[in-house]
């Protein structure tokens, strides 16, 4: 089946269907339609960014995604939580779990990638966080530019001796230094 998500300003948007069910984005959720708290994509849904309008969203607590997330090649995600603590949790890293853009983007923000590991096929960015980590045997992967402003890089934790941080993009920005 098929749901339309409205184009409105959730606090949290869990999606729990009883069968296979296709939940498409009708609008971008940012600006005053930001999501305010967690998003939860379980099994048998697919979150589905529209191959049309690749709509992008904004999201103020943790990311849970047992299901299906479709980018189609277009959007970002952006992680603006005004408090630290928060979970990242993309289901891995093959079809359906991975990410066009993501940015993490609050002062006061905290996420770690905890349970599996997170894949953005395209540009990370990491603008402004209070924290920012990698758990132990995880891997964050790029597949286009990866971008930390300079005051940034003390604030992410990613040496930790199991996990990987792998950059397989075309250019990284970390501070002012391109490479």
């Amino acid at each position: 089946t098929a749901t339309n998500i409205t184009t409105t300003q959730y606090n949290n948007l869990t999606l729990t269907p009883t069968g296979a069910t296709t939940y498409s984005l009708t609008g971008a959720l940012t600006g005053g339609n930001a999501m305010l708290g967690n998003l939860t994509i379980n099994a048998n849904a697919t979150l589905d960014n529209t191959v049309a309008n690749k709509y992008s969203i904004t999201l103020g607590g943790n990311w849970t995604n047992s299901g299906t997330y479709t980018h189609n090649s277009g959007g970002t995600v952006t992680f603006n939580a005004s408090s630290t603590g928060k979970t990242f949790d993309a289901g891995g890293v093959g079809a359906g779990k991975t990410f066009y853009n993501v940015e993490f983007n609050s002062g006061t923000g905290g996420w770690t990638i905890q349970t599996t590991d997170m894949k953005a096929v395209n540009n990370l960015t990491i603008t402004d966080v209070s924290a920012m980590a990698l758990a132990a045997s995880r891997t964050l992967e790029i597949g286009g530019t990866y971008t930390i402003t300079a005051a940034e890089t003390s604030a992410t934790t990613f040496n930790n001796a199991s996990s990987v941080f792998y950059l397989n993009g075309t250019s990284q920005t970390i501070g002012s230094k391109t490479q």
